[in-house]
């Protein structure tokens, strides 16, 4: 486990021969100097402020976790301001100090994808009907320009050969 800024950790090893015969202690002295006045130990640096999620621990100089979906907190118990909602969680303060998470709605995912669903078929439809109806305009306005036989036949105009 790791050592705690401003202290420090006596290890005492005794070391005893296969045969029970020979021993030997051996003491190993582990310490951690502090970070400079102001500042608090997180994630192997000094900081001058804790991250969100973390607060300031004034007995050991080091940012500790908040409690559970807490943002902002001034103690582990005591938090001031929960995390953000999402579209599954709701995060209320409570009057002891913590932040429950409460589900919104078992379905809501399934209505939010329904809802793009129908929106994306009601946009393909309506470029359907928008192309159909250009399409159809188009070959009302313009005749055939095709100059076959066939169209002037149909036109009354067949040239005899």
């Amino acid at each position: 486990a790791p050592i705690d800024t401003h202290r420090k950790v006596t290890l005492g090893l005794k070391i005893v021969s296969a045969d029970k015969k020979a021993h030997r202690q051996v003491q190993v002295v582990v310490s951690r100097p502090g970070c400079p006045d102001g500042n608090f130990y997180f994630e192997g640096r000094c900081m001058s402020y804790c991250p969100t999620l973390y607060y300031k621990q004034q007995f050991n100089w080091r940012c500790g976790m908040c409690n559970r979906n807490c943002e902002y907190c001034q103690c582990w118990a005591n938090c001031t301001r929960c995390r953000r909602n999402t579209e599954l969680q709701t995060y209320e303060l409570q009057a002891d100090g913590t932040c429950q998470g409460i589900r919104v709605h078992a379905y809501k995912v399934y209505y939010e994808v329904a809802k793009i669903l129908g929106l994306s078929c009601a946009i393909l439809i309506g470029l359907y009907v928008f192309s159909c109806s250009a399409w159809l305009c188009w070959r009302g306005c313009c005749p055939s320009r095709s100059g076959t036989k066939q169209s002037k036949a149909r036109s009354g105009y067949a040239e005899e050969e």
